[in-house]
């Protein structure tokens, strides 16, 4: 398990003290809950199709046609490359 500190303010750490006593929770309990919980209703918006900026360079995807198209295959076998 990777181990993230983040700084709450004065409000938020005092109301998840007393949320984890109220629950009888570990505060990392409720941490780890409540970030599972965000990124899964955010997911779709990390997601690259769905992403702006994605869509608008998507159109720009494959226009360029310039240099070998087999180079990052045989890129070690080219023999016309000056090493």
């Amino acid at each position: 398990m990777a181990t993230v500190s983040i700084e709450l303010d004065e409000d938020q750490s005092l109301r998840l003290r007393a949320l984890s006593a109220a629950l009888r929770r570990p505060e990392e309990d409720l941490a780890r809950e409540a970030v599972r919980q965000y990124l899964d209703d955010h997911a779709e918006s990390a997601r690259p199709e769905t992403n702006g900026r994605y869509e608008a360079l998507r159109a720009m995807i494959g226009l360029a046609s310039s240099g070998p198209d087999d180079l990052s295959v045989v890129h070690d076998l080219r023999r016309d490359d000056p090493k």
